[in-house]
C-alpha cells in the first residue's frame, strides 16, 4: 500500500481553507460569447426538417422544436456525429456557468432522451 502523503492542520485553518474556495468569482458577461441573433436560426431549417422525420418517434422533440428551432438546427447537423452531439446536449444539459435559468423539465426530459438515444448508459 502506497503513502499518502497529508499535513496536519487546525480545525481553523482547514475552514480558512475549505471558505477560500468559496469566495464569489468575478462575473463574467456570458453575452459577449453567444452566437448573434440571426432571424433564420428562429426558424427549422430543410435539414432540421427531414431530420426530425426520421428519428424515432418515441425520442420526438416536439417542444425543442416549437421552442428552440435553433438549438433543433443545431443537433441536426450533429446527429450524424454522436460524440460531437452527446457533448453539445451535455451543454446544453449541465449548468457550467452556475448563472443559467435552464430549460423547463419537459425540455430536459427530451435532451436525456436524444443523448440516451445516442449513448446509452451500459
Amino acid at each position: 500500500m502506497e503513502y499518502i502523503p497529508f499535513e496536519k492542520v487546525s480545525l481553523p485553518e482547514a475552514k480558512a481553507a475549505l471558505d477560500a474556495d468559496l469566495t464569489p468569482k468575478a462575473k463574467v458577461n456570458w453575452e459577449q460569447f453567444r452566437r448573434p441573433q440571426n432571424p433564420k436560426s428562429m426558424i427549422l431549417t430543410d435539414h432540421a426538417v427531414k431530420w426530425l422525420f426520421s428519428v424515432p418517434r418515441e425520442i420526438l422533440p416536439k417542444t425543442l422544436a416549437r421552442e428552440y428551432p435553433r438549438i433543433i438546427n443545431y443537433i441536426a447537423d450533429r446527429w450524424e456525429t454522436p460524440s460531437a452531439c452527446v457533448a453539445y446536449l451535455d451543454e446544453l444539459l449541465i449548468d457550467e456557468r452556475g448563472t443559467r435559468q435552464g430549460f423547463s423539465q419537459k425540455i430536459v426530459f427530451e435532451l436525456n432522451r436524444l443523448k440516451l438515444h445516442l449513448a446509452p448508459l451500459e
